[in-house]
């Protein structure tokens, strides 16, 4: 009921770098539901093995649980995405001879660095930055319309699936939070 108090309240502790558990367990306290997708992006990048009994409980069973199974939906999307490059279907443009070559220079390229990178153990590609990561590549023997179009259409068709599976997530702990 004291609007101006609380929203004083939401800013400042935005400017503290608060551990994600505890910025969650703000959020359900306070109904803050602004908090809830940064901390789960924060969380999501951690080793679920790394939190201490306190920020376990601090978050709940329920968050955990929707949160670890996030991350297995995540990791197994990973190991998809990293085995299986997204196919060329754009039809041969004007400037590319050899189509075939194309197509195989693209799926040599995502098996020996994209989809290494997006496994990769202790750095791993996010799925955000797949995009840029192959527009900086060098691709040799595929022509650059073929190129083009292929990153257009990933970016179309949204192939990546790590949004839909955070914000998937972020709407369960709301939901979760709501029924308190």
């Amino acid at each position: 009921m004291i609007h101006q108090g609380a929203d004083y309240a939401v800013f400042y502790l935005d400017q503290l770098e608060l551990h994600p558990t505890r910025l969650l367990e703000l959020s359900r306290m306070f109904s803050v539901e602004k908090w809830v997708g940064p901390a789960l992006k924060r969380l999501m990048r951690m080793e679920l093995s790394s939190l201490s009994e306190k920020e376990v409980n601090r978050i709940g069973f329920k968050v955990y649980i929707i949160i670890a199974k996030a991350k297995e939906r995540m990791e197994n999307e990973r190991k998809l995405v990293s085995a299986y490059p997204p196919p060329i279907n754009t039809v041969e443009s004007w400037d590319c001879y050899t189509h075939a070559k194309c197509k195989s220079v693209w799926r040599e390229g995502w098996l020996r660095t994209v989809g290494r990178q997006i496994l990769h153990p202790t750095n791993p590609l996010s799925f955000e930055d797949t995009i840029p990561y192959i527009q900086g590549m060098e691709h040799p023997g595929m022509t650059g319309s073929c190129k083009q179009e292929t990153v257009e259409m990933l970016k179309v068709t949204g192939f990546l699936g790590e949004g839909v599976i955070v914000q998937g997530a972020i709407d369960a702990i709301i939901r979760f939070n709501n029924t308190l």
